[in-house]
């Protein structure tokens, strides 16, 4: 292709920016500029005035190009002024670590730890029982299962027999004994239990003032007494064999939900009873039924799998503890309660 006559605006542009091409060479948008002016005249060829137009890029393109040259040998001189390494030499000795570190290492390579444990991994103990995965919780101390050579692996060895003398290892430890030996067991009464309290066959019922000196008391036997209306004065004694005497009276009258009048009185009477020499005393409200204690209960002995009867006041001797007296202080629904000769009290618990 021929040379290309640019028309004459084109040709004012190009020759500003020759002009100023030497002023302006360092600026890299001018650079920009005169590339593509350079593929400008490339492609549509070159004008025919004869100005080194090409002469000029070039010089101005290794002008810019010193330029950058330089600035980048200056920025890498301040750079190495500001991060000086010291390479100074220094000797072949170890630094000063302490001997004491020195010797615990070299011991623990020695001598590494060993695990003498009797499992590997310490996660929480679990058993399975019947098809299930169940936790082991026990309450027994390592030390005292190591002390009798017991198995802290077994997820019964709370509940285990081993001396077959009715009692626990949980039971054992808590007593401070022998889990080994049967004769080592904390006290036989802790394995008796109620089977069932005797009902009392004596109920009375205070019926009122009769008079100004008398009270009317009835009594009710199911079978071992006869049932009767007694009339005591202040002080008196009634009742088989005169068993009970009436001590106080305290009056008292109030209305019921219905507003209707209603005799609330009180009366406390006294009487012997089983198993103690001190009289008890009970308070009798106006047409309240009254039963009469008598701390007596049927139990069970599992050393010989028999039942036995006692009222409060009398022992019984059990096999397990032969020298030993148990005396019965007390009985309710909810348990008994038996002395020992020291002075003691051990409970019972109703049977399950």
């Amino acid at each position: 292709m021929g040379p290309v006559n640019f028309p004459g605006n084109v040709l004012d542009d190009i020759n500003a920016e020759a002009r100023s091409l030497i002023r302006l060479f360092s600026n890299e948008q001018t650079l920009k500029r005169y590339c593509k002016i350079y593929l400008a005249f490339r492609r549509y060829g070159m004008p025919k005035h004869p100005y080194p137009y090409e002469r000029m890029l070039v010089v101005a393109g290794t002008t810019l190009a010193l330029a950058i040259v330089g600035s980048t040998a200056l920025t890498m001189q301040k750079f190495n002024s500001e991060h000086t390494v010291d390479v100074t030499q220094t000797s072949g000795a170890l630094p000063d670590i302490g001997l004491a570190k020195v010797q615990l290492a070299s011991a623990r390579i020695t001598n590494p730890t060993l695990w003498n444990g009797d499992h590997l991994f310490v996660s929480e103990p679990t058993f399975l029982q019947e098809g299930k995965l169940r936790p082991f919780e026990s309450r027994l101390p390592d030390a005292w299962l190591a002390q009798y050579a017991l198995a802290k692996t077994d997820p019964f060895i709370d509940t285990r027999d081993p001396d077959q003398d009715l009692f626990t290892n949980l039971e054992e430890w808590q007593a401070k004994t022998d889990p080994t030996s049967a004769s080592s067991h904390p006290p036989a009464i802790a394995k008796v239990s109620l089977v069932a309290m005797i009902e009392s066959d004596l109920q009375l019922v205070f019926r009122g003032r009769v008079d100004a000196d008398r009270w009317q008391v009835d009594l009710f036997s199911k079978a071992t007494h006869r049932s009767a209306n007694y009339l005591p004065a202040m002080g008196g004694r009634f009742g088989p064999k005169e068993r009970f005497r009436l001590t106080r009276y305290e009056e008292n009258h109030g209305t019921d939900d219905q507003g209707i009048p209603q005799d609330n009185s009180v009366i406390t009477i006294s009487y012997a009873e089983a198993g103690r020499t001190e009289r008890a005393t009970a308070k009798l409200t106006h047409g309240i039924d009254w039963e009469m204690p008598t701390h007596q209960a049927r139990f069970f002995n599992p050393f010989d799998q028999s039942e036995f009867t006692l009222r409060r006041g009398q022992s019984v001797r059990l096999e397990a503890d032969p020298d030993i007296d148990y005396t019965l202080v007390g009985v309710t629904a909810k348990g008994a309660h038996f002395q020992d000769p020291s002075g003691k009290v051990h409970e019972v618990f109703p049977q399950e």
